[in-house]
């Protein structure tokens, strides 16, 4: 019974904790709990190859464009000025904690955050991992049109 009152209560104070692999063990009969040790030392190296892992982007791309077919974002904004993120690539730009940028977006909802974050946990096995995502817009190429080219720009050269 106290077990699971432990881990409700882990799961609702540690929202980025939630899956990780709990080893209960007791200091005062560590001697006879060699095999405890073990769990332990499995779920450490578990939680480091995560940690570590680098997720190739077609994965991340095919994913996410899953994810959103299923789950769109919702607007952005306000009244009249409310937008629709369009996400449109992701890449994970740093392994520790793993760092994720998505495309397209400025920013999004902090429910939608939080569904995206739930699902990349979920979906590539990184339970218990802090992660981080960051947006960034569309960048467009900017050329400069011919009203802001000035006069003496346009004087042929001798």
């Amino acid at each position: 019974l106290w077990r699971k009152e432990i881990i409700d209560q882990l799961d609702s104070n540690f929202s980025e904790a939630k899956g990780v692999k709990m080893v209960e063990m007791c200091a005062l009969k560590l001697k006879s709990q060699w095999h405890q040790i073990e769990r332990l030392s499995n779920a450490i190296k578990q939680a480091n190859a995560s940690w570590n892992r680098k997720i190739r982007t077609r994965a991340l791309c095919e994913w996410m464009f899953d994810h959103v077919a299923r789950f769109p974002p919702p607007r952005v904004g306000a009244g009249r000025f409310a937008k629709v993120p369009k996400l449109r690539f992701v890449t994970q730009i740093k392994v520790r904690p793993p760092t994720f940028l998505f495309l397209g977006a400025w920013k999004v909802t902090d429910g939608y955050y939080r569904n995206l974050c739930n699902a990349l946990r979920q979906s590539f096995d990184l339970a218990g991992i802090p992660l981080r995502l960051k947006f960034r817009g569309q960048i467009r190429s900017r050329r400069p049109s011919p009203a802001s080219v000035s006069d003496f720009d346009r004087m042929p050269k001798s």
